[in-house]
C-alpha cells in the first residue's frame, strides 16, 4: 500500500464491500473499516465479552494484502482486554502477523475448516493478553 491506512469504527451492521466473505455483522458486534486512497480495503468484526474480545472476522481486500491493513485494524483493539481469535492452519501470512503482534497459540480445533479439495484443516486458536 502506498496510501496511508485510516481505520474507523462504524455502526454495525454496515454493508460490507464486494470482497467480504464472512457472515454479516450483527448489532452485538463492533465493526472497524479500513480505508486507503478513499477506498474500503479491510474490515474487522469483534464481539466484546465480559472479560475479553473475540475477533469474529477480519478481511483485507486482495489488492491491499501485505500492505499493513490487517495490522492497522488489529492495533485498534489491542491494549485493552485479552483478545481471542482463530485462523486456518494454512493461513501462514495471518499467523505470522498475529505472532508479530504478540498473539500466542493456545490450541487447535482439529479438522474444523473445510478445504476446497473436500478435506478438512485445523483451526489454530490464538490469544493476545496485555502485559502483566
Amino acid at each position: 500500500m502506498t496510501s496511508p491506512v485510516r481505520v474507523e469504527e462504524v455502526a454495525a451492521p454496515d454493508v460490507p464491500p464486494a470482497f467480504w466473505t464472512g457472515p454479516a455483522p450483527t448489532a452485538l458486534d463492533r465493526v472497524w473499516r479500513a480505508r486507503a486512497a478513499g477506498a474500503v480495503v479491510g474490515w474487522l468484526v469483534v464481539r466484546d465479552g465480559p472479560d475479553a474480545r473475540e475477533v469474529l472476522h477480519i478481511e483485507v481486500a486482495p489488492h491491499a494484502r501485505r500492505g499493513g491493513v490487517g495490522r492497522a485494524l488489529l492495533e485498534v483493539i489491542l491494549g485493552g482486554p485479552p483478545v481471542w481469535l482463530e485462523v486456518r492452519d494454512s493461513n501462514v501470512a495471518a499467523r505470522a502477523l498475529y505472532g508479530q503482534l504478540g498473539f500466542v497459540i493456545d490450541g487447535r480445533r482439529p479438522r474444523y475448516y473445510p478445504t476446497a479439495a473436500g478435506g478438512r484443516e485445523d483451526a489454530v486458536l490464538m490469544s493476545w493478553r496485555p502485559a502483566a
